[in-house]
């Protein structure tokens, strides 16, 4: 476990700029100068809804997508909170359906049936056009 892991969001991108790495907050405001707009960010994997929410400077309205049973109601939270997040409780993946989820902190994976060791979890998974159809979200994602 790493320091850094304790620190706020906010003072990680700052470090990291100034050690000078491109940011994800630069890059997202370099596509702004570009003239790209989308109104909404799609993340996939949310888990607690840091990456959207650290940006809503620059994309305000994040659609989460996370199908961890137990980070359901925290996001469901955070987009209250933010008055603009939509929430889809499934996993991406390329077809609609179910599959076994291994739970490790942020670094959770969809793994095959093939899969040894600990036990994953049953979840839904779906693309994002079934879920924009599904729920009459408007297509203009990042």
């Amino acid at each position: 476990m790493s320091v850094f892991e304790y620190l706020p969001e906010s003072w990680k991108e700052r470090l990291r700029a100034r050690c000078g790495a491109i940011t994800p907050s630069a890059r997202l405001k370099n596509l702004r100068h570009a003239g790209f707009s989308p109104r909404r960010i799609i993340d996939g994997g949310a888990y607690l809804g840091h990456w959207p929410h650290s940006r809503t400077r620059s994309f305000p309205k994040p659609n989460y997508f996370e199908p961890q049973p137990s980070l359901v109601v925290p996001l469901q939270d955070l987009g209250r909170r933010l008055g603009n997040a939509r929430l889809a409780p499934v996993a991406l993946h390329r077809n609609s359906g179910e599959s076994s989820l291994l739970l490790d902190k942020s670094n959770s994976r969809l793994v095959g049936q093939e899969h040894s060791g600990s036990a994953p979890i049953r979840v839904s998974v779906s693309t994002v056009a079934d879920v924009i159809a599904s729920n009459g979200w408007p297509g203009d994602f990042l």
